[in-house]
C-alpha cells in the first residue's frame, strides 16, 4: 500500500512581484522585500570571510576591492544591463554597491 501526502511545494513562498522599468530598477524592486536579509547575509559574509583568513588570505575590504574591479568589468566590456541590475539590487536591499558585489561574484 501506497501513502500519497500533497506537500506544498514551498511552506513560506516569496511574493511574487510585478517588475518593469530599467535594469536598476528592475534589481531594486527585486531585492526590496529581501533587505533585512540581505544586510544579515553581508554581515554572515564577512564574519564567514574573516574566519577563513589563514586559508583564503583574503580580507572582507580585499573581497570589496576585487569585486569593484569585477563591477567595472562588467559595465564596460561584458554585459551592462546586468551590472545595472546588480546596482539595483544592493540599492534595494540596502546594502553599499561594494558589499552587494562581494555577495554577488
Amino acid at each position: 500500500m501506497t501513502l500519497q501526502t500533497k506537500i506544498p511545494p514551498h511552506a513560506n513562498p516569496p511574493p511574487l512581484i510585478r517588475i518593469s522599468g530599467t535594469h536598476a530598477r528592475w534589481g531594486a524592486r527585486l531585492a526590496k522585500p529581501a533587505a533585512s536579509r540581505s544586510s544579515t547575509a553581508s554581515r554572515v559574509e564577512e564574519k564567514l570571510l574573516s574566519d577563513a583568513y589563514n586559508h583564503l588570505e583574503l580580507t572582507w575590504e580585499g573581497a570589496r576591492i576585487r569585486a569593484r574591479k569585477y563591477m567595472l568589468v562588467a559595465q564596460e566590456l561584458l554585459i551592462p544591463s546586468t551590472a545595472e541590475k546588480l546596482a539595483g539590487i544592493a540599492e534595494g536591499a540596502n546594502v553599499s554597491i561594494d558589499d552587494g558585489s562581494v555577495s554577488m561574484s
